[in-house]
């Protein structure tokens, strides 16, 4: 009986003396919100600038310190996205510097390193002040920056995404947009250079947004000035760049706008000019604006569906060079753009 009590207590003691297991804990969520701002998880994607300078934010907020711009064409890598209090997209760069308001680009595809060709070494003078970037795009670092009237050699050519050719310079690893080059050789391997030749122009635009002006024609140029929205400047000559764009060169002599993001508030005295007479039949390939003179400064009469066909008896070029045709119902002018 005795041993019975003692195996008893020994039992007990043992049991007191086990220690307590705690439930387990399952794993806890924490959100984490902001009024009025949303964020969206991870992301990454490509994206072209469809604006000259748009502004890099500290923040996802028009409100944010600027740390730097971008120029119209540039292609960046998106890895975040945040939508502000206003339903604003905004992006955060790859590089690090910063977030843009996505409203102000495109989808981009990726640049691709697949098109490269090698090529012997040939010469090519700068035409404007011109950034040196790791990597064959728009997209990638810059690492130094060539001032006009340099002469580089160039060892081998890519094209970008956009069939912009590229070219590396010899002994190093750095890449500048053949554009705006020209070969010292006669090599056929350079892109297009800037036009040189201008057109002499008068006449008053209205900035239809906040425009960077430029030192030349081109984005490739460096930014002197910037024009806030509905700032009204005189124009005095006209180039186009290396895309077809049109500036137009200040009267007070500070530099060149991009015409794109203007609306003609006068009309230049050349449109008054009478036009040369013809006589031919044109098929409208969308629906298009007939205007009550040679130029998009002038009020709209009525419009013409896609298809329509109509006579021409008469031809003007406007101040940026489009021809435009006369309607034989005496109606107005089309674009036969």
């Amino acid at each position: 009986m005795n041993k019975q009590r003692i195996a008893a207590g020994a039992l007990s003691a043992m049991l007191l003396a086990a220690p307590v297991l705690a439930a387990p804990v399952s794993a806890v969520q924490v959100h984490a919100a902001t009024p009025g701002i949303t964020f969206s998880a991870p992301t990454t994607s490509s994206v072209t600038v469809t604006v000259d300078g748009l502004n890099i934010r500290k923040s996802a907020s028009a409100n944010s310190s600027i740390t730097g711009s971008l120029d119209e064409g540039a292609v960046i890598k998106i890895v975040e996205t945040k939508k502000d209090s206003r339903g604003n997209t905004w992006g955060r760069l790859d590089s690090g510097k910063g977030w843009v308001n996505l409203k102000y680009t495109s989808s981009a595809k990726t640049q691709s390193s697949d098109s490269g060709e090698s090529t012997s070494a040939y010469s090519v003078k700068v035409n404007c002040r011109l950034n040196v970037r790791s990597g064959a795009g728009s997209s990638y670092d810059i690492i130094n920056t060539l001032k006009t009237g340099a002469v580089v050699k160039i060892d081998q050519t890519k094209k970008d995404s956009r069939g912009n050719k590229w070219g590396r310079i010899a002994g190093s690893t750095g890449w500048v947009n053949l554009k705006y080059t020209s070969t010292t050789t006669g090599d056929s391997n350079t892109a297009g250079t800037q036009n040189q030749s201008g057109t002499a122009a008068s006449y008053t635009v209205k900035v239809t947004t906040d425009l960077n002006v430029r030192s030349g024609v081109g984005t490739g140029n460096s930014v002197v000035t910037t024009l806030s929205k509905n700032t009204k400047v005189s124009i005095v000559e006209e180039k186009k760049d290396s895309r077809g764009n049109t500036w137009g060169k200040l009267s007070d002599g500070k530099g060149w706008i991009n015409l794109k993001y203007t609306t003609k508030t006068t009309q230049q005295a050349a449109q008054q000019q009478s036009g040369s007479s013809v006589s031919y039949t044109v098929s409208v390939t969308t629906d298009l604006n007939v205007r009550s003179g040679a130029g998009t400064g002038n009020s709209i009469v009525k419009t013409l569906s896609k298809n329509a066909k109509v006579t021409i008896v008469e031809e003007k070029k406007d101040s940026r060079g489009n021809t435009w045709g006369k309607l034989s119902d005496g109606r107005g002018w089309i674009n036969l753009k």
